[in-house]
């Protein structure tokens, strides 16, 4: 039933886009580029120090700390 009704939805698409133009869209990219815009300066810097020393580590031959 749901695929009869997101077939009926797609075929009545009256714009220009084509469908598969919302499958470009990077959801989890625009999700983290939100979630940094709500970050206070202090929690931005920490971010940063973390993703800086994970990129050391990896340098080094090490695996990345895993949050938790």
């Amino acid at each position: 039933m749901l695929r009869q009704l997101v077939d009926r939805f797609l075929r009545r698409r009256s714009d220009d886009q084509p469908v598969a133009a919302a499958a470009d869209r990077d959801y989890a990219q625009e999700r983290e580029d939100h979630r940094r815009t709500q970050l206070s300066e202090e929690d931005q810097a920490w971010a940063a120090a973390s993703r800086q020393r994970d990129r050391d580590k990896r340098e080094q031959g090490q695996p990345p700390h895993e949050g938790g």
